[in-house]
């Protein structure tokens, strides 16, 4: 099962589309309907575990590749020491109290950025795909320069356009939007030929996981012969193009995706109700049924006795004996 049997299911309930344009709309709220569950929910198709090499010479900050949506453990791999990803707020109540949250094992997560490394001064961008798409489509870069706090320009890459520079010289940028899924990546570099970005053909604009490991230029956290540090993470949602496209490559969460449509769809707030709790009832048997025979740690908080005082813990031990 595909976009093509979740359209078939709507069709089957409401009727069939009118037009393309009822079509593209009723894609638009499959998509939707679809990324409300992937952001609510760590499907196990949507987790993938991969090793990262974080020895990037002097820099502060890195980003973790353009296909990670969100972190959700890390470990360096040879000694298997966890890494404590740290709230941005943190680094502010430093009282010599251990509360200084950016150093050794603990980088600070300081959110998204459209860039994968910052522009030194300032600069153009340069947009290229490799192979040249048999339709139009444009890309909007919207960010700052010396002249302008916020702006905005159009490229639009025609059939047969490889590439295009903008023409602002950008100190810093906001975003980076595509009109539609492409065939291929976009990839953006600066005026140094440096590779700064990437768009993924399925989706609409560029965005990286911004880490802050260091909180000086003082070279690289890690030994250079270190394996590198351990990431599980949740990959970005994939909107529904074609018909053949899968929600997380499988068809198990299609009539999820279904009743979500309808709790969408209709303004009715007892049917709206309904649609959830059909959606839920099939998650819930997802769920169930992946996990019947899994072995889960329930609690993952260290014993309270270890945190006792020493007199305490004696008194107690020979007390019992």
């Amino acid at each position: 099962m595909a976009l093509i049997d979740i359209l078939t299911d709507i069709a089957i309930e409401i009727g069939k589309a009118g037009s393309d344009g009822d079509t593209s709309a009723r894609i638009y709220r499959i998509n939707k309907a679809a990324e409300e569950l992937h952001d609510a929910n760590d499907f196990d198709e949507a987790l993938e575990e991969k090793i990262f090499n974080f020895n990037v010479g002097n820099a502060q900050t890195i980003t973790l590749p353009a296909y990670v949506y969100k972190v959700r453990g890390a470990r360096y791999s040879d000694s298997r020491l966890a890494v404590t990803i740290e709230d941005m707020r943190n680094r502010y109540n430093f009282a010599w109290l251990n509360e200084n949250e950016t150093w050794y094992l603990k980088p600070r997560y300081k959110g998204t950025s459209p860039l994968s490394r910052e522009i030194n001064n300032q600069s153009t961008l340069i947009l290229k795909i490799p192979i040249a798409d048999t339709t139009s489509f444009t890309v909007v870069v919207t960010g700052e320069t010396d002249k302008s706090n916020r702006i905005s320009e159009t490229l639009t890459f025609s059939a047969g356009t490889l590439e295009k520079e903008t023409v602002n010289n950008y100190i810093s940028v906001e975003s980076i939007v595509k009109s539609r899924i492409t065939t291929y990546d976009i990839i953006i570099y600066d005026v140094e030929n440096n590779e700064i970005g990437r768009i993924l053909n399925s989706e609409y604009q560029s965005y990286f996981t911004l880490w802050q490991i260091l909180d000086e230029e003082s070279g690289s956290i890690l030994p250079t012969d270190f394996s590198g540090v351990e990431v599980l993470y949740k990959k970005k949602f994939q909107p529904f193009k074609n018909n053949e496209d899968c929600f997380l490559g499988s068809s198990r969460y299609d009539k999820a995706i279904f009743w979500k449509f309808m709790e969408h769809r209709t303004k009715d707030n007892k049917e709206m109700g309904a649609f959830n709790l059909k959606c839920i009832q099939v998650l819930s048997q997802i769920y169930e049924g992946d996990n019947s025979s899994k072995r889960r740690r329930i609690n993952f908080r260290p014993s309270p006795y270890f945190n006792m005082p020493y007199e305490y813990s004696r008194h107690e031990y020979y007390h019992n004996k």
